[in-house]
Order: C-alpha cells, then sequence, then structure tokens
C-alpha cells in the first residue's frame, strides 16, 4: 500500500508540474492536476490538501534535482570558473528535458517560495554560492553577480526559446567569460 500511496504522489507531483511549467500555478486547478495524473479526486486531497501543499511538494522536489547536480559538479575543493560552466550546462541540458525542474523555477518566479519557509530560493542560493567561493580583487569584484545575472538571463531567456539552454548558447557564453577573467581567484573565499 505505501509503495502505490508514494506512487500516486509522484504522479501528482509530475502532474502538477507540468501543468505549472506551461500555465504557472495561478491557471493550474487541482481537478486538472488530478485528470492530469490520473488519479481521483479523493487520491489527490489524500496526499495534498490545497494546492500550495502541492506547489510547496514541486518546489521542494527541484531543490532536490538541483541540489543533487550540484553535488556532482560543484562539490569539489576549490571550484573554479569552468566547473561552474560545466555545472551549467549540464542544468540548462536538464532544464530541457525537465518539466519539474523548470516548474520549480517558474514557482520562484512567481515568487510563490519566497515566503520565509522552506529553503532558500534557488537563484539567491546561487548568488550566495558565488560570493562564497568566487572573490576577485579590484575591477572583478562584482564578478560573482555577473555570473549570477548571466545564469538568470539565460534561464528567463530559455523559457520563451530553447535555443538559450543549448550547450552550444551555454558554452558560448561561458567561453566568453572565462577569456574575460582570471582562471582562479586570486583571493580565499569569503566566510559569509
Amino acid at each position: 500500500m505505501q509503495i502505490r500511496a508514494e506512487q500516486t504522489r509522484k504522479a501528482l507531483i509530475s502532474a502538477a508540474a507540468g501543468l505549472i511549467d506551461l500555465k504557472g500555478l495561478r491557471d493550474t486547478g487541482l481537478v486538472e492536476v488530478s485528470n492530469a495524473a490520473g488519479v481521483s479526486k479523493g487520491a489527490l486531497y489524500f496526499h495534498f490538501s490545497c494546492k500550495e501543499g502541492l506547489a510547496s511538494a514541486v518546489h521542494e522536489e527541484t531543490h532536490q534535482r538541483v541540489r543533487r547536480l550540484a553535488e556532482r559538479h560543484l562539490c569539489g575543493p576549490d571550484p573554479d570558473l569552468a566547473t561552474l560552466a560545466r555545472f551549467l550546462t549540464q542544468l540548462f541540458a536538464e532544464l530541457r528535458e525537465d518539466t519539474t525542474l523548470r516548474a520549480g523555477l517558474r514557482l520562484e518566479s512567481e515568487d510563490r517560495a519566497a515566503d520565509g519557509e522552506g529553503p532558500l530560493p534557488l537563484r539567491q542560493a546561487w548568488l550566495r554560492y558565488l560570493d562564497r567561493h568566487f572573490t576577485f580583487p579590484g575591477d572583478l569584484a562584482a564578478l560573482p553577480h555577473l555570473l549570477a545575472a548571466v545564469t538568470v538571463g539565460l534561464e528567463v531567456l530559455g523559457r520563451k526559446d530553447a535555443h538559450w539552454w543549448t550547450e552550444e548558447t551555454v558554452d558560448g557564453v561561458w567561453e566568453l567569460l572565462l577569456r574575460l577573467v582570471p582562471q582562479s581567484p586570486e583571493s580565499e573565499p569569503a566566510d559569509r
């Protein structure tokens, strides 16, 4: 029975993610989610009492997917800009295929995840990571903010035109960025 309940819950999250990605949370209804998941309204309400609870589950699943991706690509000692480029190339490849990842980022764009509860929104977590691990002197001090702006810019642009998420585009942008800055930060990571 537990396996079936977990499968139903996953189906509901997946269906909700697909609809949220397509239409946004406001235009996604619970009955529509239960129909898309192929489960009864009762099964939906057993797992999620309201749309906000379902959105929170999509959001949490997005965070887990990004966390797993970051652990595979960013958890080594002394990350460098080439490491970031590989991570982001993979992130954008997954955005092309993963509706849950896109839905979670859309929820954050709609300010659904910025209520002070739960994990730090992904864009803020990304800027915090960049600020902690990449400090440059002088003219390059704003580099973490440029990297965050480029990442968010590609994410937003790709939502309307998937060409922005292609490996060719992402690699091209990062190749240009890598030519503009030293290969590694000259100072120790900031303790924030």
